[in-house]
């Protein structure tokens, strides 16, 4: 559970929001990269979901993850770094194992 919400958070972020996110400047605009990369980083996590929920209940978990790509892209773009985005994303694994840990473990 640590590794989830303490490690996982920044190599999910170095490689969406930053290597990911380079690549694609100067090819999209700012609204492309962030929708592509929320577009991949869902589905990256869908394919985790599909073992644990039955059709259609995978899709509904799936919309939130993009949108906090989106949310997490954009504060990459306003802020030039991927602190926040790091920051938010420990918070949202942290909330994530929290509601494993008291409900369905």
């Amino acid at each position: 559970m640590l590794t989830i919400m303490f490690v996982n958070p920044f190599l999910e972020e170095i490689y969406w929001r930053g290597y990911l996110f380079t690549k694609l400047e100067g090819k999209l605009g700012k609204r492309g990269i962030m929708f592509l990369t929320s577009l991949f980083y869902s589905l990256y996590h869908f394919l985790s979901v599909i073992p644990l929920f039955n059709w259609p209940y995978h899709i509904f978990v799936i919309i939130p993850v993009f949108f906090a790509g989106i949310v997490w892209a954009y504060m990459r773009i306003k802020s030039n770094s991927l602190i926040g985005s790091i920051a938010c994303h420990i918070l949202a694994d942290s909330g994530i194992m929290a509601v494993y840990a008291l409900f369905l473990r």
